[in-house]
């Protein structure tokens, strides 16, 4: 439940009206029938753009309280090859992990369009992430205008105009929170204390500048 909500915040920092913002995962059938929603929707939407983010491990639990993990990637991956080209083409898809060694961005990568750190991503620093990745899936000497902007420099125009205020606010807090928690669930606090130590003292800064009237 808190993934879905960062992810509905994330969405509201890169600029993309609520509206506009479709939030699937709860449970174990919108997990299972993912790859599904994502095929009817490029179909009944041929002419918009369309971006998808999606984390990497996906958990389910069945009917018979069997728990099982999906790879988004994998998903990701099949939806590509069931789309008609000329759909896939407007398709921007990222996968959204806490692995991220070289080897397991270089899977995402092929099954995505890229792979952006399940590490906490500041609200002014969203559109700045996104700039590189988005303007080398819709280069502008093939898309134009089409896209909303016509260079990298104007989404990172776009994320200054996002938000100045440095203060922290509770987006960031439960971000910070579930990645340290990631951390421990991958055994980082046996095997890389010194990381957990960081993770703590960055949340510590956080919390003192935290913006409670956001």
């Amino acid at each position: 439940k808190i993934q879905r909500k960062l992810l509905s915040k994330f969405y509201e920092f890169a600029g993309i009206p609520e509206e506009r913002t479709t939030i699937v995962g709860d449970g174990y059938d919108e997990i299972m029938g993912f790859e599904d929603f994502v095929v009817n929707f490029m179909e009944n939407h041929p002419e918009d753009f369309v971006f998808l983010l999606v984390d990497e491990n996906l958990d389910v639990v069945d009917d018979n309280s069997t728990r099982a993990t999906i790879s988004g990637s994998l998903c990701v991956e099949n939806i590509r090859k069931r789309l008609p080209a000329k759909l896939e083409r407007r398709m921007f898809a990222l996968v959204r992990s806490a692995n991220d060694s070289s080897s397991d961005i270089a899977i995402y990568s092929t099954r995505a369009h890229g792979f952006l750190p399940k590490a906490p991503i500041k609200r002014d620093k969203v559109l700045e992430t996104l700039a590189p990745l988005w303007v080398g899936r819709f280069p502008p000497s093939e898309f134009g205008e089409t896209i909303g902007f016509t260079s990298k420099d104007d989404i990172l125009t776009a994320a200054v105009a996002v938000d100045n205020d440095i203060a922290c606010t509770p987006y960031d807090i439960a971000q910070q929170i579930e990645f340290i928690e990631t951390l421990f669930r991958d055994g980082k606090h046996i095997s890389e204390i010194r990381l957990i130590h960081e993770q703590m003292h960055g949340l510590k800064g956080d919390l003192l500048t935290l913006n409670s009237t956001v």
